[in-house]
């Protein structure tokens, strides 16, 4: 029986890991050449690291997967690893994930890049890399306008709305587009790639999976909703299709609508010792897909986790509520909402917006959900007991009276199970109606420009 082991994005080791990468890693024979690990232990799933490589023709546009290998240092493979087949009209590119803090290539691969130089050092990303990714993604662009690659375009799940992507505010957390969908075997100290065959060579082996937004978004949250990931053949697991990172961003430049959730510079790998840098950023977001410096606020980030993302977290429970999470006993529908509020704290988003927290969760994973609240600005007086008559009626939120249904709100939800630093208005009943709509004016920043806008927004409940 195969044991299934998955990091959580939300618990990382403090580690920093390096890997020596082959020899002319984008050639047949460097894709089949295993990667060596030092400083860490590939068998660990809390330190793990992970490839994917995909493989593009530049004439047919037909794309393939292949996962090269990862094994210690001092050890041999489980068993010798598939050697792809490739054309010289083949291009490669390579993506990295991992479930330790940093990962750190070695290697004289001129395309390889784990973070970027300033001022004479390296800033790593930290469990994220990429070899050949710029010339690759160039190149899959320029067949997608010529209309030689074709990407499918997403469908409709069974929520009614349109399929999500990696870029869609439903799926990210504070580190969008990372790590890969890669998948190992571990027996003992030794390393295999994934594939059927394997699995029945090695029928103790114990699965290692790289905890990422992607393996997330395919295996998980698209299934609960009856969506297909976008996926291709795979070159070691034969006669099978799977999905990847650079197809997931590919898909979602082309189809996500707005907003799209792109990187932004508070995320944590493009952080300059803690301190937000444009050109990390930039070259961030150039091994993914995504244009430099555009709808890179963090404030503008929140503002559509909160707003957009999570009533769709919310509206998706009936199905959500019922499927399986990376997390065992937890179901999907908790496990994203822990997430979301993980998210929050982490790009102190609540300070950012100046809200209340439009959700929590307690010890026994009940979710209670409250209004975002917008904090009054300088203009309005604070006092301990806010009154309609202490703040202007374009602040305080018109609730509509009609409720939320009792599969996604627990049907009595006291002010003993509310604290009272969430509802910052009177209780005046001893249950709270939590309103399916709140209807207020909301100061967020105009993106590019220092000055702010009043903008009329609506919370979907």
């Amino acid at each position: 029986m195969f044991t299934r082991l998955i990091a959580l994005t939300l618990i990382k080791l403090a580690q920093t890991c390096n890997l020596v990468v082959p020899p002319n890693p984008l050639t047949a024979q460097g894709l089949a050449t295993p990667y060596i690990y030092v400083d860490c232990d590939q068998t660990n799933a809390t330190q793990s690291s992970f490839i994917e490589a995909v493989i593009l023709n530049k004439v047919t546009g037909a794309l393939s997967v292949y996962t090269p290998l990862i094994i210690n240092a001092g050890t041999q493979p489980l068993t010798a690893p598939i050697v792809p087949t490739l054309s010289q009209d083949d291009i490669v590119g390579i993506w990295f994930g991992s479930n330790a803090n940093t990962l750190i290539l070695n290697t004289t691969e001129v395309t390889c890049v784990n973070g970027v130089v300033l001022n004479g050092v390296v800033s790593a990303f930290g469990q994220v890399a990429a070899c050949n990714a710029g010339n690759f993604i160039t190149t899959a662009n320029d067949l997608i306008n010529q209309g030689i690659l074709n990407i499918p375009a997403l469908q409709t799940g069974a929520n009614g709305k349109t399929c999500y992507t990696t870029r869609s505010f439903a799926v990210v957390d504070q580190d969008p587009s990372d790590n890969v969908n890669s998948k190992y075997l571990s027996v003992g100290t030794q390393i295999a790639q994934f594939s059927a065959a394997n699995k029945v060579a090695f029928p103790n082996a114990t699965e290692l999976d790289n905890g990422s937004d992607n393996l997330l978004l395919d295996s998980f949250i698209l299934p609960a909703l009856n969506c297909t990931p976008f996926t291709v053949p795979d070159l070691v697991d034969i006669n099978t299709n799977r999905s990847a990172q650079i197809l997931n961003e590919l898909q979602a430049k082309k189809f996500q609508a707005r907003p799209q959730a792109l990187v932004p510079l508070g995320d944590p790998m493009v952080l300059v010792n803690g301190t937000e840098n444009i050109n990390k950023l930039n070259a961030y977001r150039s091994l993914v897909d995504q244009d430099p410096y555009k709808l890179a606020s963090t404030r503008r980030y929140c503002h559509n986790l909160v707003y957009t993302g999570l009533p769709l977290i919310i509206g998706d429970q009936q199905f959500t509520n019922v499927s399986v999470s990376p997390t065992v006993g937890m179901n999907l529908f908790v496990f994203l909402v822990q997430r979301f509020i993980a998210t929050l704290n982490n790009l102190n988003c609540l300070v950012l917006l100046n809200i209340t927290a439009p959700v929590t969760l307690d010890a026994n994973n009940n979710v209670a959900l409250t209004p975002p609240i917008p904090v009054p600005t300088s203009t309005v007086p604070v006092t301990s007991s806010v009154t309609s008559s202490t703040v202007p009626s374009s602040v305080v939120p018109t609730v509509t009276s009609s409720t939320v249904p009792s599969s996604v709100v627990p049907s009595s939800v006291t002010s003993s199970t509310v604290p009272s630093s969430v509802v910052p208005v009177p209780v005046t009943s001893s249950t709270v109606t939590v309103p399916t709509s709140v209807n207020f004016n909301y100061i967020i920043p105009n993106q590019g420009n220092p000055q702010l806008c009043m903008c009329a927004c609506q919370f979907q409940m």
